[in-house]
């Protein structure tokens, strides 16, 4: 071994003796302050541990649920598929009216039964569904069964058609009402209007009455001018009938 390697070697045995001295140094002062600090501490170490107890036991009871809620879980996991199937069946009767055949089922919107497995242990307590479909309970609304969605929009439909109708109706009822309104009242352009015709109208009847009293004394001269002259052409043709009498009898004379 040369000198190098044996100087190499005693200064790693120093050094391990260094810290080995070091380390037992440590140790002691640890146990010293160890050993006072738990006669320090023991009230706090003895609540912690009473504590500990208190949540370990919870643990156990949670633990213990939780293994109850597994069961039902798995329970209820088992039971899923044959409500969905129910629940689909339900679903499609409310909907169309009709059950699996095809067949129309009367008032078939009708309330969802339950059955309850246990009332006294709320853990337990499950609900399963009444495999009846249709229950005696029927949901109403305004008074009335409820129909099937399918017939409701089905109603709905041939209403939209008649509400679809009429509003074309009043649409053509608005027009000619707007168009006789036009009549009626006239416009800004040529059209009159059948009131102020009515009130032209008025008027001039208003004017031939009035008129016609301005000439009423007129008339009456007029007419009792036309009396005297009637009365005078009679006259005359009384004398041209006595005057040709005579004329005649003075021909035939000897």
């Amino acid at each position: 071994m040369t000198k190098l390697g044996k100087l190499f070697v005693f200064v790693q045995f120093i050094l391990s003796i260094g810290l080995l001295t070091v380390a037992v140094v440590t140790f002691t002062f640890h146990a010293r302050g160890r050993a006072k600090n738990e006669h320090y501490f023991q009230p706090q170490i003895k609540a912690n541990k009473e504590r500990i107890d208190v949540l370990a036991a919870a643990r156990d009871r949670a633990e213990a649920r939780y293994m109850q809620s597994t069961t039902q879980l798995a329970q209820l996991e088992g039971f899923r598929p044959a409500a969905q199937n129910w629940y689909a069946a339900k679903f499609a009767l409310t909907k169309t009216g009709k059950n699996a055949q095809g067949q129309d089922v009367p008032d078939p919107v009708r309330a969802l039964e339950y059955q309850q497995a246990d009332e006294k242990n709320i853990d337990t307590r499950t609900f399963f569904y009444n495999p009846t479909f249709l229950g005696p309970v029927f949901v109403e609304h305004r008074g009335k069964r409820a129909a099937a969605y399918d017939k409701i929009q089905e109603s709905i439909r041939s209403r939209q058609n008649v509400i679809a109708q009429q509003q074309q109706a009043i649409k053509e009822a608005l027009d000619k009402y707007a168009e006789l309104t036009k009549q009626l009242n006239g416009d800004d352009g040529q059209l009159k209007g059948l009131y102020k015709e009515r009130d032209l109208m008025e008027l001039a009847r208003k004017r031939a009455i009035e008129e016609q009293e301005a000439l009423k004394p007129a008339l009456a001269n007029r007419y009792s001018e036309a009396v005297l002259v009637l009365k005078r052409q009679n006259a005359l043709l009384q004398r041209k009938s006595e005057l040709e009498k005579v004329g005649v009898a003075a021909g035939n004379a000897p």
